[in-house]
């Protein structure tokens, strides 16, 4: 990885802003380089996804296009975390990476949509309960409200399992448990690192950007079309970026955290 400062960061929610914008934009090329071909083949999948999807089964698009990204995740957290020189021919010797993080991503896929739909039928389950003691807008009060903490549970389960895959992509791999358990004083902190900034910078930017697009497609030529699927893989790049130097930073101050307990086992010992 590269070197976190020695300094402690005066706010780690400003540092890993920084640093995560710092880092892309500084290995750009190598990202631009890297990236040119599964943005060519993203396109093409958007070009014939109508045909596909119509003629073919949704599920074969849905999974080349899973595969594309799962290979661009890897290259990305790889450039981001690691100093090497990565080639996009490379996830050819990332294989076992790409194949362990896309299989991790199903699993997680599984098992949010298992809890979701068991806090779900719960919460049905539930307004049943409540018809005789609630009127309907006490029930609609009571299921919106629920449904934002299922949500926002779901979010945070999310946020701190996926610190797993930027430790398969640089051949560190971890489990669902460990995830949580290196997260476990960082909740918060990995939820608006990995979830929230994420989610506001991708509305921000494709908002302003789409707007824009859908001016030049009507004026020029819906061929322009093409933009949206570079400012898809833009905003693809920061929230990867994001979710590296989140996972940089935890390992690092867990390192920390470490060498300090053995030193104090040490003195401990030597006493």
């Amino acid at each position: 990885m590269d070197s976190l400062p020695l300094e402690e960061p005066k706010n780690k929610y400003s540092y890993v802003f920084k640093r995560t914008f710092d880092l892309i934009f500084k290995k750009k090329n190598e990202l631009a380089k890297v990236l040119l071909i599964p943005f060519i083949l993203l396109l093409i999948c958007e070009y014939f996804s109508k045909a596909i999807i119509m003629y073919s089964n949704i599920y074969i698009f849905a999974f080349v296009y899973i595969a594309i990204t799962v290979i661009m995740s890897v290259l990305i957290h790889r450039i981001i975390l690691l100093n090497e020189e990565v080639s996009f021919t490379h996830f050819l010797k990332f294989f076992s990476a790409d194949l362990k993080f896309f299989l991790k991503t199903l699993l997680l896929i599984v098992f949010g949509a298992i809890i979701g739909g068991i806090l779900i039928f719960l919460t049905k389950f539930s307004e049943r309960l409540l018809y005789d003691i609630l009127d309907l807008k006490g029930i609609l009060i009571y299921s919106t409200l629920i449904k934002i903490v299922i949500f926002l549970f779901i979010a945070v389960l999310f946020s701190r399992l996926s610190l797993v895959f930027p430790a398969i992509s640089i051949d560190k791999p971890i489990g669902f448990v460990d995830a949580f358990v290196i997260s476990s004083k960082y909740k918060t902190f990995v939820f608006l690192n990995v979830i929230i900034i994420p989610v506001l910078l991708g509305a921000l930017v494709g908002g302003v950007y789409g707007i824009v697009i859908g001016f030049l497609m009507g004026i020029i030529s819906p061929e322009l079309s093409v933009l949206s699927s570079l400012v898809s893989v833009f905003i693809t790049i920061f929230s990867i970026g994001f979710i590296s130097v989140t996972y940089e930073y935890i390992m690092s101050k867990n390192e920390e955290e470490k060498i300090v307990e053995d030193d104090e086992e040490s003195e401990a010992i030597l006493v």
